[in-house]
């Protein structure tokens, strides 16, 4: 897959592609409903010769346009490149949203998806909107079609039942942020079409959990992503190529009178040192329990063992699935 990186005017495209079809969009978590309209991208762009393209933006436009209002993410870029080329995306272009910020629709349609992807068709969801203030619509882009010889197809929105809904819901973002901060990651599962995951590097912490007999793994993870709601869930953690079952605590350990948040993974038969290491946790199902104070250390490792049983179960009885690799 081509990666352009950087401001659309430094973008340069190998001679070997003469025509793409782009869509465009944040893609944040790369859920069912972004799926829906990828797939739809791959399919025509395959049927007419031409290169699938996806043109996005870090950081989020919300970051520059009203950082007090903007989201933390359910994929990092580099995780997010993973999962469009696995999709079978040929080209991405991740554009820093400061340089186009200032572009009128007509003016991004030029300059960027014309002059620079050498569009000749555009795949957007029904709800799109780009361009200074937004103003640019599906229908911008078909009258813009119609003069510089492009063609435009419009993917409807994708819905979902879910638990916590009263009805048949459109699939975005901002609603399996919601699953997650209510600690409903098998929900966010289903509307992302794979678990949620967490990356991070291994730090160095204060040995607590090893003194106690139960090493764990504390992960330094992004400010910028998003995080299920405190307490012990069931993982998938992956290190080196290898996967482990995992129990995962996200919380600020009370027992112990901390309050700083912590994400830890106590991983169930290793052991090794994974200081510096790169780690994925893969949730499965929704939180186990919230995080609570106990009143000594003894009642909480009992709690702690009737946890990492009730992680066996729920991992075992996903093990044999295909979604809950960390592939």
């Amino acid at each position: 897959m081509i990666v352009l990186d950087g401001p659309p005017h430094s973008w340069r495209l190998p001679s070997s592609v003469s025509g793409t079809a782009v869509t465009v969009g944040v893609f944040d978590g790369v859920h069912r409903g972004h799926q829906r309209l990828l797939e739809e991208l791959v399919r025509r762009a395959a049927g007419s010769g031409l290169t699938s393209a996806v043109a996005t933006f870090d950081p989020h436009p919300l970051e520059v346009l009203a950082p007090e209002k903007a989201p933390r993410m359910l994929t990092s870029i580099p995780y997010r490149l993973e999962i469009l080329e696995g999709m079978g995306i040929g080209m991405v272009g991740v554009m820093p949203f400061s340089e186009v910020r200032e572009m009128e629709a007509d003016g991004f349609i030029t300059e960027v998806l014309l002059g620079r992807l050498r569009a000749r068709l555009l795949v957007v969801g029904e709800n799109f909107r780009f361009g200074k203030g937004g103003k640019g619509s599906a229908g911008t882009l078909r009258r813009a079609g119609s003069r510089h010889g492009f063609g435009v197809e419009v993917v409807g929105l994708l819905a979902a039942d879910a638990s916590s809904d009263s009805s048949c819901a459109p699939i975005n973002s901002s609603r399996i942020r919601r699953c997650l901060a209510e600690g409903r990651t098998g929900e966010a599962a289903e509307l992302l079409g794979r678990p949620f995951e967490l990356r991070g590097t291994v730090i160095h912490g204060e040995q607590r959990g090893a003194k106690l007999g139960i090493p764990t793994a504390n992960l330094e993870i992004s400010s910028r992503m998003s995080m299920p709601a405190m307490g012990i869930y069931a993982a998938w953690a992956k290190v080196e190529g290898e996967r482990y079952p995992a129990a995962v605590n996200l919380g600020v350990r009370p027992t112990f009178g901390e309050n700083r948040l912590m994400t830890e993974a106590h991983l169930l038969d290793f052991s090794g040192d994974l200081y510096g290491k790169r780690l994925k946790l893969c949730f499965i199902g929704d939180r186990i329990r919230p995080e609570v104070k106990f009143a000594s250390v003894d009642e909480l490792l009992a709690q702690v063992d009737l946890d990492i049983a009730e992680v066996r179960v729920r991992l075992g009885s996903a093990a044999a699935e295909p979604s809950t690799s960390l592939e």
